[in-house]
C-alpha cells in the first residue's frame, strides 16, 4: 500500500475511532486541520492541562466544520492518567497513562465557547473557541 496523505488521515481515524474519540466520516477529509499540543501536568495546588510552553489551560480553537486535533502528552510521573473531554462536541478520550500520549481528531460540528476537561481531574479544564469561518476574528490557519 502506498502511504499518501488522505491514507495516513484514514488510518489515523480509525484508529483514533478505536480509541473511544469522536467518529470522524470519509466525507470530512477534504476539511481545514487545526492542531494542538496539551500535555498533563501535575502542580503543587493539583493538576492542570498546559500547552507545550507550560501556560496552564490554554485555549484551542477553529473554524466551524474545520477538522481539530489535540496531540495529549502526559509526561509527568506524578500524574497516573488523564483523559480529554468535550461534552458538547461529544468527544470522550480513554484514560492516558504516563508515559504516553494520545491524539484526539474531532469534527468542529458547531459554533460556541465549550469547556474542555479531565473527568479523572476535575480541576484540568480549558475552552475551545469555535467560530463561523465569516467572522473576522476567526484566526485563519497557514
Amino acid at each position: 500500500m502506498r502511504f499518501t496523505r488522505s491514507n495516513v488521515i484514514l488510518i489515523t481515524i480509525i484508529l483514533v475511532t478505536i480509541g473511544g474519540a469522536y467518529h470522524i466520516t470519509a466525507t470530512e477529509l477534504n476539511k481545514e486541520s487545526y492542531h494542538f499540543y496539551i500535555k498533563g501536568i501535575h502542580l503543587y495546588q493539583g493538576y492542570a492541562f498546559t500547552d507545550l510552553n507550560n501556560k496552564e489551560s490554554p485555549h484551542i480553537f477553529g473554524p466551524k466544520d474545520s477538522i481539530i486535533s489535540v496531540d495529549l502528552i502526559n509526561d509527568d510521573k506524578d500524574l497516573d492518567s488523564y483523559d480529554f473531554n468535550i461534552d458538547a462536541l461529544s468527544v470522550h478520550s480513554n484514560p492516558i497513562p504516563y508515559p504516553q500520549h494520545a491524539t484526539i481528531n474531532f469534527l468542529a460540528g458547531k459554533e460556541g465557547t465549550f469547556t474542555y476537561y479531565s473527568k479523572l481531574h476535575p480541576d484540568m479544564n480549558g475552552i475551545i473557541i469555535v467560530k463561523s469561518t465569516e467572522d473576522p476574528t476567526i484566526i485563519k490557519h497557514s
